[in-house]
């Protein structure tokens, strides 16, 4: 089963709408605006070796950063 298409307003992430910030450096208000883009509630950036959750949140737009503070993927989960 493939999950339905993420519609408008019901807070469910869309990587495919930020892919163009990917190797540009984050800021705190790039990235808030990259979550309001992706139409996600909730938003997690992470660096490089830093441990995280692997629990999946459709609601949730990913940043993985390098150590320079560049975008290298944004993805939901």
């Amino acid at each position: 089963d493939k999950p339905a298409a993420a519609s408008k307003g019901d807070g469910r992430c869309n990587a495919e709408a930020v892919q163009h910030l990917v190797e540009k450096r984050i800021t705190t208000q790039m990235a808030e605006e990259a979550r309001a883009e992706a139409s996600a509630e909730h938003l997690r950036v992470t660096q490089p070796n830093q441990p995280v959750t692997m629990d999946y949140n459709p609601q949730r737009l990913n940043i993985d950063i390098d150590e320079d503070d560049t975008i290298i993927r944004l993805s939901c989960g």
